[in-house]
Order: C-alpha cells, then sequence, then structure tokens
C-alpha cells in the first residue's frame, strides 16, 4: 500500500490566502494525483486541503480523500463543552466524501 498525505492548499498560482475556490489549483492536483494512479492504482490520494468546502467536494468526488478539521469541536468535547461533532461524519457533509483522522486510520490500517 502507499500513502501519503500533503497540504494541499498551497498548490495555487492564485492571489490570497488559498482559501477561496481556486479551479487552477483543482486541475493541478488532479494532474499529480492521475500520475500517482499511473504509477500505482492503488495509492491513496490523502489532502489536507481545509479550503471551501465546494473544492473539497470536487476533489473527493474525483476519488480523494481528505482531512475534515474537526480539531476546535474535538477538543471543546474533550474538554466537557457543548460541541458540534456533526462534520465527524461524511454523510453530515453534503458535497462530497470527508474524512476525519479516524476514517484516515481505518484506511490506512486495512490489509490489502
Amino acid at each position: 500500500m502507499v500513502s501519503g498525505s500533503i497540504f494541499s492548499k498551497g498548490f495555487t498560482n492564485t492571489p490570497g490566502d488559498g482559501s477561496a475556490y481556486d479551479a487552477s489549483r483543482i486541475a493541478i492536483l488532479k494532474r499529480m494525483a492521475d500520475k500517482m494512479w499511473t504509477v500505482n492504482p492503488n495509492a491513496y490520494v490523502i489532502l489536507e486541503h481545509f479550503t471551501a468546502n465546494t473544492e473539497e467536494a470536487v476533489l473527493a468526488n474525483y476519488g480523494m480523500m481528505l482531512w475534515g478539521n474537526m480539531n476546535y469541536n474535538y477538543c471543546e468535547a474533550a474538554m466537557g463543552y457543548a460541541s458540534d461533532l456533526s462534520g465527524a461524519s461524511s454523510l453530515s457533509r453534503q458535497d462530497g466524501i470527508i474524512l476525519t483522522l479516524f476514517l484516515i486510520w481505518k484506511v490506512m490500517m486495512r490489509k490489502e
């Protein structure tokens, strides 16, 4: 199994903080994923993306996996505060499959 995670928000040629939808970044990441899948069709492409959900949905629907940023909510829950953990499930995200740390761990531990 080949895997790895990249912070992909920075793969942009568009000015700004990188959070807005960026079609050129999507094209770059698709080209990179296609090359990885050419070398190894079983490779997992896992992105630490943290951009607009609409952009993450395009990448997820293309076959890439994305971290779901639940850090703040998990920390609040761990301290006993009321927290919204609905984002922990990919079912709560309407625009694609967004993985949490647990789901990525399960994928990585799966035997081929």
